[in-house]
């Protein structure tokens, strides 16, 4: 039994450090998964962002585009400036620009001058405002540059968990330089005038809608965006032969301007957090189910650990005590012979002077026959302890069990009688076992034997009116045939019932402590179980579970 702490240091030690080692391996899966899934779902809002960033260009291009076309050029051509100051020049650009917002989800529309100013804005009461633009008007007409910024109402955590994000809760505002790119047919002093036919050949552009057949504009417009009085730069092209004399081809190219809007992308923004959310549940659900599976897995590791170490300890525990039998036995064995022949001199010696003298002098009768009687129990005890040390060899026959059980009542039937105790007999004849029958026959004897000397007890102690009774019982289930003996006595202590079948052990005065042991040898030969216990409504009760034949 020394080993016994090695083997709790070892269930404590290596294996809690497996363990450890495997909760830790589940805690990384968790993390390494939640990380995963973060990467992931910021991956699909960057790919979602520069798709929104192509699009805002490409809607960027597509207005200057159409406030060149429609409007730059024409105003340019007819008033020979641009100049938002001037209503009329104001309502063509707001009719250009609306009618373009048609198309297009755009939230606000400004228009920058290049130090700042709001000159147009479909909110007219900004136009006039400086700073409203910050540092993105410097980069997009000094640099050229375009600049995206996304305005979140909510913040990105709170739309992760709420339910619905309200319209224009994310919105996207970019900033693009506002570009004038045209071919203009000018005179020596500017821009032809639409009133003259020479440079206009006899078409004047009736509305802004209307493009001018002496000016073409480049695929890149651009709107207009300089204050009052502003006149587009011009760059000298290559000289062409217009259709008026002292006309030439002047090419306009250069930022007059920044131009701002804002859209709303709460719907495309809403996919992509439930996008997000079905990365990171799904990755969050796989890894606890594998947590829950590896958990499991160590809790059953962990089980069979814990029951190997008993039944360790327990064969540990069966060598030790088969070690001290074995010197038992061989001790016994030695002094068998020694002991059993004088015995059995002084015992048959005692029963002839008893039968002689038990007349003539009944006082040396009397001693001769107590001696008799001890004779008999050493010679008991003796028998108990080679049965015990040297089991006999079995024979497995077929055997009805009813029947043994028959056998076995019926010797007793007469001390039953003297007890007042009662035997139920609930069982078949005819339910087959494989067994020796004289070693089965003492193993069913001791355990009635032992329930009437409870009984017997019981009695002494509480009265000669108490009335005992032995239920058995037998029924053939799945696992086997178990064979139930019952009876009225005081039960067995549940502090002792582990130790009843151990050797030597016992609660009588007189009890060598073999009787149940031996019963359970005999009943382990042949693959049977035994268990003790108690009935609800009082008194001891053994199972003996056989296994089918």
């Amino acid at each position: 039994m020394e080993k016994t702490p090695r083997q709790g240091r070892y269930r404590d030690g290596s294996f809690g450090l497996l363990k450890f080692v495997s909760w830790g391996t589940l805690v990384l899966t968790l993390l390494a998964s939640l990380f995963m899934s973060i990467f992931l779902a910021n991956l699909a809002r960057q790919v979602l962002l520069e798709k929104q960033h192509e699009f805002a260009r490409l809607w960027a291009e597509t207005l200057n585009h159409n406030i060149s076309r429609r409007f730059a050029l024409p105003a340019v051509l007819q008033f020979g400036e641009l100049n938002l100051a001037n209503p009329e020049q104001y309502r063509r650009l707001e009719s250009v620009v609306r009618s373009v917002l048609e198309d297009f989800p755009v939230q606000d529309l400004r228009i920058f001058t290049p130090d700042g100013v709001v000159g147009f804005a479909l909110d007219k009461s900004l136009v006039g405002e400086q700073g409203l633009g910050g540092e993105a008007v410097a980069l997009a007409v000094d640099e050229s540059k375009l600049t995206y910024e996304i305005i979140y109402q909510t913040g990105a955590l709170g739309a992760m968990f709420s339910a619905e994000i309200a319209p224009r809760s994310v919105v996207m505002r970019t900033m693009a330089p506002l570009r004038f790119k045209a071919t203009i047919a000018a005179g020596p002093d500017g821009p032809s005038d639409p009133s003259d036919p020479d440079a206009q050949s006899g078409q004047t552009p009736a509305d802004p809608d209307s493009a001018a057949p002496e000016a073409s504009a480049s695929p890149e417009g651009a709107a207009p965006g300089e204050g009052a009085g502003a006149k587009p730069g011009a760059k000298p092209g290559e000289n062409q032969s217009g259709p008026g004399r002292g006309v030439k081809m002047v090419s306009v190219n250069e930022v007059i301007g920044a131009l701002e809007f804002t859209q709303d992308i709460t719907s495309d923004y809403q996919k992509l957090i439930t996008f997000q959310r079905v990365i990171i549940l799904s990755a969050l659900g796989t890894a606890l189910l594998i947590f829950f599976v590896l958990r499991m897995l160590i809790h059953r590791a962990d089980r069979i650990n814990a029951q190997r170490m008993r039944e360790r300890e327990e064969y540990e525990r069966e060598a030790v005590q088969n070690e001290k039998l074995v010197s038992m036995g061989r001790m016994v064995a030695g002094i068998a012979h020694e002991i059993r022949n004088p015995l059995g001199i002084i015992r048959s010696s005692a029963e002839l002077l008893v039968s002689r003298l038990k007349d003539k002098d009944p006082l040396t009768a009397k001693i001769m026959a107590a001696i008799h009687e001890e004779a008999v129990r050493l010679s008991k005890t003796v028998g108990d302890f080679l049965d015990y040390a040297r089991p006999r060899t079995m024979k497995l026959d077929p055997l009805d069990l009813g029947l043994l059980m028959d056998q076995a009542l019926t010797f007793l039937e007469q001390k039953c009688r003297e007890q007042r105790v009662e035997v139920v007999r609930d069982y078949p004849t005819g339910v087959m076992v494989a067994g020796d029958k004289d070693m089965l026959y003492r193993a069913l004897y001791n355990i009635l034997v032992n329930a009437l000397e409870a009984m017997s007890v019981q009695k002494s102690q509480q009265g000669e009116d108490v009335a005992g009774q032995i239920v058995v019982r037998m029924a053939v289930e799945k696992s086997g045939i178990r064979l139930r003996i019952m009876d009225t006595g005081p039960g067995i202590p549940p502090d002792i019932r582990d130790k009843l079948l151990d050797p030597f052990f016992t609660t009588k005065d007189s009890g060598t402590g073999l009787g149940l042991a031996i019963t359970a040898n005999i009943l382990r030969s042949h693959d049977a179980v035994i268990e003790l216990g108690d009935n609800p409504e009082g008194g001891a009760r053994v199972d003996i579970l056989f296994p089918k034949p």
